[in-house]
């Protein structure tokens, strides 16, 4: 089925993957031939199934030869991840991996300071703390979640996210108050 009534990512629609269960590799299929371009999903397995939205974003791409960079992904890592900044980096980049892997061709980034050049595998758009912390009742792995980092410090490995490791073009934080925010700037 092809829709053609409006240009989704001209007027910076998006199109969330939770809750979709069995249906996502269909929605996302349906989604792009609708002519969506921006993505969100979730490493929080609870309600996102962010490997098959991996796979149908994939698959479109290789089919119908769209390019990579049309494409604007969003994933967020869950609170009982922010263990480590290392485990941060590490999920984010196997998230990369996961939903614009090997398909997608190396985008090339200009160091001015250095006068260089360097490719890097296409990233994500957004990566997200999906929740500073968990709280009582939104996922199973909240009920006796690990120990964590604080915000400030979880803050920091997501910098490197960007900074270092080019596994997404920006960071993000949701479900958070505004002494959070603050907390992580000072």
């Amino acid at each position: 089925m092809t829709w053609n009534v409006w240009n989704a990512t001209a007027i910076g629609v998006g199109f969330g993957t939770a809750g979709l269960g069995g249906n996502s590799y269909q929605a996302v299929q349906l989604a792009l031939d609708a002519g969506f371009r921006k993505f969100d999903t979730a490493e929080a397995d609870w309600w996102y199934d962010q490997p098959t939205v991996g796979r149908a974003l994939r698959d479109y791409v290789v089919n119908h030869g769209l390019a990579c960079s049309n494409l604007e992904i969003s994933t967020k890592i869950p609170p009982w991840s922010l263990t480590s900044i290392s485990d941060i980096r590490e999920h984010a980049a196997h998230s990369r991996f996961e939903l614009l892997g090997e398909y997608c061709e190396d985008i090339t980034l200009y160091n001015t300071q250095e006068d260089k050049e360097m490719a890097i595998p296409q990233p994500l758009d957004v990566y997200y703390i999906h929740a500073p912390a968990c709280w009582k009742g939104w996922h199973p792995r909240c009920d006796n979640p690990p120990p964590t980092l604080s915000l400030r410090d979880a803050w920091l490995g997501m910098e490197s996210v960007v900074g270092l490791d080019y596994s997404a073009k920006r960071i993000g934080l949701s479900y958070i108050h505004t002494s959070q925010l603050l907390a992580i700037s000072t």
